[in-house]
């Protein structure tokens, strides 16, 4: 969660940077949903499987439009 939560900040934090950002907008996009895959895998509960199933599909949704910028 810690990697995750990392993730989420810096890619927050460069929605508001100048330049070309598209790039790490996408790595980091990758990497969320990376570690929410893990998180699905190591879920104790359908729960949390599906909460994190669902963090995995809104990061891959940020990974096509980090696709679309600059």
């Amino acid at each position: 969660l810690d990697r995750l939560r990392a993730h989420a900040t810096r890619f927050l934090e460069l929605l508001s940077e100048e330049g070309p950002v598209g790039k790490e907008l996408e790595f980091l996009a990758q990497e969320m949903a990376r570690e929410a895959g893990t998180l699905a895998a190591k879920a104790y509960g359908p729960e949390l499987a599906e909460i994190a199933l669902r963090l995995r599909l809104g990061a891959e949704r940020l990974r096509e439009q980090a696709r679309n910028v600059e």
